[in-house]
């Protein structure tokens, strides 16, 4: 049986994450979604999603496939109920699909109402669907403490070095490879995860939940917060909290991230600041183009930074700001709420020219020895074209 995680049309709410990638390769916790669920099933998870980005995905092969809505998070209920799904059946929650067995490969969008002869069966989850991009910092610390479980488990990590400082009986794991120096780790309010090859410099305080992926760095002095989830090839400086930094995203200097997510290939200039809370402690809502609505966030909301996106020296991000992909934020004072894909100068408006756009985010990918794929210029043009101006 293959396993593949299908987005649905609700994608579009996850703005701006989903706009280059699978909602089945977002990230909360130590784990992407797709990564969560091939843990559980030990065997490698495909993905299905929109046409524009399928060309990143292969399909599944084979004849025997089980659909697996990748807003799902994995409960033991819902485990057991997929394992015992027969062929021709599907599960639904309400009006939305949440997994279906079937030897076909239904095309994207589809709903129950497609598969009239299939056998219908409700279920509920233990774990809301992933709706919202703010709801990746709300879970990382529920997350955090689950995956670390699991990538731990029957396993030993490398020793702690004595100049590595530890307040509480939590635990820690080190991968090989990586490097401590005379650092500051706090337990007492969950687990810290330190991936392999990465490096904790000198004077970082670190409190728990915590994980820095494979090869990121914590810079000299940092002051990071739980839950935060630093990226594989990312550099996290400055004082952080409650954020998600997917992999090779730069915060590398002073200012302060709290309850936010930055995307790939994204660089916070030095000095750049967001605000997560309003003056007024009022609900924070954020916009989202494809939906053209304001969505509410909770009282605590810091900026959903679109990849390939680059902050100037001493920006300052308001409560709730979002950011589409490929944008170059300039600003004097405030940054507006809402800033569209492939934004040269949010201060008047101007559009990046697509040559250029490429031109600087290669330049941004050479700096970590990586470049742009066929397929993610295709996804970059295709977006560039679509585009409204109209927000």
């Amino acid at each position: 049986m293959e396993v593949t995680l299908f987005d649905t049309m609700e994608r579009v709410a996850l703005y701006p994450f989903t706009e280059i990638r699978a909602v089945a390769d977002l990230r909360t916790g130590l784990y992407t979604l797709r990564e969560r669920w091939a843990h559980f099933f030990r065997q490698p998870v495909h993905v299905a999603t929109a046409l524009y980005l399928s060309r990143k995905y292969e399909p599944a092969p084979g004849a025997d496939h089980l659909y697996i809505n990748a807003a799902t998070f994995p409960d033991p209920a819902f485990c057991t109920a997929l394992q015992q799904l027969q062929p021709g059946h599907l599960l639904v929650h309400g009006d939305t699909v949440i997994a279906l067995r079937t030897n076909h490969h239904p095309t994207f969008g589809f709903a129950a109402t497609d598969f009239p002869a299939y056998r219908v069966h409700a279920f509920q989850p233990a774990h809301s669907l992933l709706r919202y991009p703010f709801q990746l910092t709300q879970w990382n610390g529920y997350w955090l403490e689950q995956d670390f479980r699991q990538v731990t488990y029957n396993r030993r990590s490398e020793p702690l070095p004595a100049c590595a400082q530890v307040t509480g009986n939590g635990p820690i794991f080190v991968e090989p490879g990586a490097v401590l120096e005379h650092c500051f780790i706090n337990t007492q309010q969950g687990p810290v995860y330190i991936g392999a090859g990465s490096s904790v410099l000198d004077g970082s305080c670190i409190r728990g939940p915590f994980a820095l992926l494979k090869q990121g760095v914590v810079k000299m002095g940092a002051l990071i917060y739980g839950a935060t989830t630093i990226g594989a090839h990312s550099v996290a400086g400055g004082e952080i909290k409650n954020s998600i930094l997917f992999d090779a995203a730069n915060k590398a200097h002073e200012g302060y991230l709290g309850d936010a997510v930055v995307g790939s290939w994204c660089n916070l200039g030095a000095g750049t600041s967001c605000s997560n809370l309003k003056n007024t402690a009022a609900e924070v809502k954020i916009w989202n183009k494809h939906l053209h609505q304001w969505i509410p966030a909770g009282s605590k909301c810091g900026v959903m930074l679109g990849d390939y996106s680059r902050t100037a020296i001493h920006t300052a991000l308001n409560t709730g700001t979002v950011t589409g992909i490929s944008c170059q934020v300039l600003h004097t004072g405030f940054v507006p709420k809402f800033v569209n894909d492939f934004t040269w100068n949010c201060a008047t408006g101007e559009r990046y020219v697509y040559e250029k756009a490429l031109r600087d985010i290669r330049t941004w990918m050479h700096l970590k020895q990586a470049d742009l794929q066929q397929a993610d210029t295709e996804i970059l043009l295709h977006l560039f074209s679509k585009q409204s101006t109209h927000v």
